[in-house]
């Protein structure tokens, strides 16, 4: 077994979509990064990036249902937010004077600003994928 294997952890949650999940899943972010001892600045943009995919996935699936996993091998801290709707394309830009529609930015900032990378993709079998990779390395100064 690698070294990485062997500090691989992760939870995996399916639950019912409903206003309260992305709070619920807040909660299960500050749960993982206490168990897994991971940065205070991984923490927030976790927190942030968690309650963006399930805001969207409630607000724009339809879906009644969805899976989060996160996932961490002590450099990497992995998050994808799954859906089984019919997920609709909001505008790429929204206009300067609305106050939503910035939530996916915001997430491609957060992951970009820890080393890594976010983004959504459509599996054939329907739904959405969001996702988002965050280095570790980025904040560790010890």
């Amino acid at each position: 077994m690698t070294e990485a294997a062997r500090h691989r952890r992760q939870m995996v949650c399916m639950i019912e979509l409903t206003q309260q999940t992305a709070g619920a899943f807040r909660q299960v972010g500050r749960l993982a990064t206490r168990l897994w001892d991971l940065p205070e600045p991984i923490e927030d943009a976790l927190l942030v990036i968690l309650s963006e995919y399930t805001g969207n996935a409630w607000r724009h699936s339809g879906s009644e249902e969805i899976a989060v996993r996160l996932s961490t091998n002590n450099t990497l801290l992995s998050v994808s937010v799954r859906d089984y709707g019919a997920w609709r394309l909001r505008a790429a830009r929204p206009e300067w004077w609305r106050e939503d529609g910035r939530g996916l930015a915001v997430v491609r900032r957060l992951a970009q600003e820890a080393g890594g990378s976010a983004g959504c993709h459509h599996p054939a079998s329907g739904g959405t994928i969001a996702w988002a990779h965050l280095y570790l390395t980025t904040f560790n100064t010890t």
